[in-house]
């Protein structure tokens, strides 16, 4: 009975964060919105697209334009569900970092590069 309920509860979460399948809300009452991801701040063009399995940070960010002259691309934040983790485009490009999928919801941030 235990692990039944482990079971249900792990489906039940993942679910709710977008793993489990289900690309839109299908909570009841709620209009579903298509699922999508928002690229901000020093990039292009900042903006919101439909999400797509497989969509990249990286891939996100040139979907907006690139990045602008004055952004700090060691520097990119990717939000997702209050959780902040910090990214570093140029280790990315070069196989240092692992370029990480994004998921519904999620929200990238380009901070522009300190002046010195």
């Amino acid at each position: 009975m235990r692990r039944a309920v482990l079971v249900f509860l792990v489906g039940f979460a993942l679910a709710s964060c977008g793993r489990g399948g289900s690309e839109v809300s299908d909570a009841p009452g709620r209009d579903a919105a298509p699922a999508t991801y928002a690229v901000r701040g020093e990039v292009a063009a900042p903006g919101e697209w439909p999400w797509e399995r497989g969509v990249t940070l990286s891939a996100a960010i040139e979907r907006a334009g690139g990045l602008t002259p004055s952004a700090a691309g060691e520097h990119v934040n990717l939000v997702r569900m209050k959780l902040v983790t910090l990214h570093d485009l140029g280790r990315i490009r070069t196989g240092q970092e692992t370029d990480t999928p994004l998921m519904a919801g999620d929200v990238v941030s380009v901070p522009r590069r300190l002046e010195k």
